[in-house]
């Protein structure tokens, strides 16, 4: 499981096993998205303005924005062995 908080305070993101990122008020504890990945996240690690995140999941590394269904950016992707 991953975990991060917004540098603003205001969201904790968490991705599991259940292949999904998911993000979380921090002042009311309320799910504010659900998002389906194609692997369980291995780490999630915010921009410092509070608006996009990073995911390393087994293939591929994602920027997103909050606001965004798609990863914004796509860093790199496994395939066949090699990056």
């Amino acid at each position: 499981a991953s975990v991060a908080i917004s540098p603003d305070g205001r969201h904790i993101a968490t991705g599991g096993s259940d292949e999904t990122l998911k993000l979380w008020d921090l002042a009311t504890g309320a799910a504010v998205r659900t998002i389906k990945l194609d692997s369980a996240p291995r780490g999630i690690c915010w921009f410092p303005d509070s608006t996009r995140l990073v995911t390393n999941a087994s293939h591929l590394t994602a920027i997103w924005e909050l606001s965004a269904k798609q990863p914004s950016r796509v860093l790199g992707e496994y395939e066949r062995g090699r990056y």
